[in-house]
């Protein structure tokens, strides 16, 4: 019985490291400015993190991917808002176009 406890556990958190580092390069996609980067984001919220929250019945991590969620989809709203050609620089010069 102690060795299905141990290969539960190891798949748990070979399954949680691997949505954890999912998340990560999510978080550094969306740093990069690229439209896709957010959306990545998002999706590992809705397609990971949430799923695994409520199979393992963890709902402040349920709450939490949420959240998550929300605020991605906010600052993308907001990102896609402001933002015509995030990579070209022209949001710089155009925030600086009054600095002497």
């Amino acid at each position: 019985m102690g060795a299905d406890v141990t290969q539960l556990v190891t798949w748990h958190n070979l399954i949680q490291g691997g949505i954890l580092v999912s998340s990560c390069f999510g978080v550094w996609l969306t740093g990069t400015n690229l439209r896709w980067g957010w959306r990545y984001a998002i999706g590992t919220q809705v397609l990971m993190w949430l799923p695994y929250s409520l199979v393992t019945r963890q709902w402040g991590l349920a709450g939490m991917a949420l959240v998550f969620t929300a605020l991605y989809v906010r600052n993308l709203r907001r990102w896609a808002g402001s933002h015509s050609t995030p990579r070209d620089g022209q949001w710089q010069r155009e925030a600086y176009a009054d600095t002497p």
